[in-house]
């Protein structure tokens, strides 16, 4: 009877619908298990029928894409989102030109790397980088819809259209392996061209929800503050497989692309779940926002922790049963990286709280000295250590990150 009274005191203390609580809760989980399951399968298909190099080579590509994404300002989402929350629907369209503006800077920089390449007399590498220059201004903008949908709570359509996105990525990736030459150009041409175009078709079918013209006067100079740490964040996410290939070639980045797939995918689907206490959240009163917080990290902590044990026993048998038993090595990587995720969820909880209460310079901070961290530890590590060295660099950055978050929201909020 007192855990049954605990759990209705946490909905009714923060003004939550059960019912709508539990409709939103089934799709966002629907949605991020087919965003797992498809996550899966592309792997699966991109190891199982591309040799080693290619696979290195395509996750080499993209964490340089995903990298040069910094010049889009990241940190426009996240202000997006708010101001979208608060009403000021006029932020949005304001958000996507100015990205786009920004994003050509991407543009000019991958054609560099293109040249390089073509210098080098690696055409696959040259000619991948070259494609992707024309899609890199407009990505990031075109995947901000999903905002306008998760402010106004309609889970249910954009996990739909979400899982779309995935599906087309992934028959596309399929094609090419299946009835393509197997060249790393057609990949990556058929990955993100694919993501790109099936985005911009989403951003015209969300505008609709936009219902007024108010802006955000603060909404640029946020979006750069927290663009700042976003560029941090860019670089833990990315640097390691950047620097496993200068050091070690694609085929040991192959396996240690394998080796984070577990985690990482267990983290958006956390994630994501998370999403759900984000409007109760942001429409919380301060003096209310610690207890929201606290009781909110413990449910989801304590899954986190279940995950962990649970995938620790079981993924050398998914690594060896879905990637084949070359990529063996990557099992004990696998099970260390795990620890990654709580984490992870204190990380992304915390920085909720820091943004929803405007303290973007410290969000800024913590993000800044949690990736020196880990630039480090990279740079130190994997040379010697390898794939080991960029395990142990990945969860420094987010032990550091939270538990600097978590101590200044206590102190001083």
């Amino acid at each position: 009877m007192k855990v049954k009274a605990t759990i209705l005191s946490f909905w009714t203390s923060n003004k939550i619908n059960l019912n709508v609580y539990l409709k939103n809760s089934v799709w966002i989980l629907a949605g991020q298990i087919a965003s797992l399951i498809i996550g899966m399968v592309l792997s699966v298909f991109l190891a199982r029928y591309s040799s080693k190099e290619i696979f290195g080579e395509f996750n080499y590509i993209s964490s340089v894409f995903s990298l040069m994404l910094i010049f889009s300002i990241p940190g426009i989402s996240s202000v997006v989102y708010r101001s979208l929350l608060e009403g000021k629907h006029g932020t949005y369209l304001l958000s996507i030109k100015k990205s786009i503006q920004f994003g050509f800077i991407g543009f000019f920089i991958l054609l560099c790397l293109a040249l390089y390449y073509m210098l080098l007399d690696d055409n696959g590498l040259a000619l991948s980088f070259f494609l992707l220059a024309f899609v890199f201004p407009f990505f990031q903008a075109a995947q901000l819809w999903s905002n306008i949908l998760n402010a106004n709570e309609k889970f249910k359509e954009v996990n739909i259209y979400g899982t779309i996105v995935l599906i087309i990525n992934l028959l596309s990736v399929i094609f090419v392996l299946l009835f393509l030459p197997k060249k790393i150009e057609y990949l990556v041409l058929a990955a993100f061209a694919s993501v790109l175009f099936i985005n911009i078709f989403f951003f015209f079918k969300t505008k609709i929800c936009l219902k007024n013209d108010y802006i955000d006067a603060t909404w640029f100079k946020s979006s750069l503050k927290l663009s700042v740490p976003a560029l941090f964040s860019q670089f833990y996410a990315y640097i390691d497989k950047i620097v496993l290939m200068m050091f070690f070639g694609a085929e040991m980045l192959a396996i240690y692309s394998i080796a984070v797939i577990p985690a990482e995918k267990l983290n958006n689907f956390m994630g994501a779940l998370s999403r759900l206490f984000l409007p109760g959240l942001y429409k919380a009163e301060l003096r209310d926002l610690k207890s929201y917080f606290f009781k909110a990290l413990i449910y989801f902590v304590l899954l986190s922790v279940l995950f962990l044990f649970v995938f620790y026993w079981i993924i050398e048998f998914l690594i060896e049963w879905l990637y084949t038993n070359s990529y063996s090595d990557a099992v004990f990587p696998a099970q260390v990286y795990l620890l990654i995720i709580p984490f992870y969820l204190l990380t992304v909880f915390s920085g909720n709280v820091l943004i929803k209460e405007r303290r973007e310079s410290f969000f800024s901070i913590s993000v800044i000295i949690s990736s020196l961290v880990n630039i480090i530890a990279y740079f130190s590590l994997i040379p010697s250590y390898g794939i080991m060295g960029g395990v142990i660099g990945s969860v420094l950055y987010y032990f550091v990150q939270s538990m600097l978050r978590i101590y200044y929201i206590f102190k001083y909020l």
